[in-house]
């Protein structure tokens, strides 16, 4: 009996197939893996710019309310220096989810119980 030397083309073919599955399977997880870290660094952003609004709301004690909000930009929060834009030559705070601005997004500020409070409007 002779020996084969080689793969036949049913071979090939499975070997294929397991393949591709393998990179179906590999970058369907590195997406999803994206997605995660992109919510994980848009959930950091927010809670720096809540704190900066927090830094700027004991700088303007006297201005709070504890019923009403003082309402405060995230543009302002960059413009006074209590947040870092994204770019230096625009003021721009950006998702990095849908790559939106967040510039313009509103943070509540109070005073409640001794302690400044920021809630994202």
């Amino acid at each position: 009996m002779k020996k084969k030397n080689g793969f036949t083309l049913v071979e090939i073919v499975i070997s294929i197939v397991i393949l591709a599955l393998l990179g179906v399977l590999l970058s369907n997880r590195i997406v999803n893996s994206d997605n995660k870290s992109k919510q994980k660094i848009y959930n950091a952003k927010i809670e720096l710019a809540l704190s900066a609004a927090r830094t700027y709301g004991r700088d303007h004690i006297d201005e709070l309310d504890s019923t009403d909000c003082n309402d405060v930009s995230i543009s302002r929060l960059i413009s006074l220096e209590y947040l870092e834009s994204d770019n230096s030559s625009v003021n721009e705070y950006v998702n990095p989810v849908d790559n939106s601005s967040l510039t313009n997004k509103i943070i509540c500020v109070k005073y409640i119980n001794g302690r400044v409070e920021a809630t994202l409007k």
